[in-house]
């Protein structure tokens, strides 16, 4: 399964994650790896829905035949964490479209 959790980072960018469980994952789980992405002094600016409307805003990402140092690190930090379900965290960005 693939889960996307969005983190506000202003009134203009949103960083999308992207997490491969093998299996569903559950409420406390899903809790754990959103406090794992969130701010640690703005966790309400990260949840399951985009701030940014797909109307106006573009998706950039994420190359999922890359894997990259964040990835690998939040997958070695939801093992750590129990969550064994998890085997990648790509990101994109999520940008407004002006003009």
């Amino acid at each position: 399964m693939i889960y996307r959790m969005y983190r506000q980072i202003n009134d203009g960018l949103d960083l999308g994650f992207y997490i491969e469980t093998i299996d569903q994952l559950s409420e406390p789980e899903l809790k754990q790896i959103q406090w794992l992405i969130a701010e640690t002094f703005e966790p309400g600016n990260t949840g399951i829905e985009p701030h940014i409307t797909a109307s106006e805003a573009v998706e950039i990402g994420p190359r999922l035949s890359i894997e990259t140092p964040f990835s690998s690190n939040a997958v070695l930090s939801a093992l750590t964490d129990t969550l064994s379900a998890t085997t990648d965290r790509p990101t994109s960005s999520r940008l407004v479209l002006t003009g």
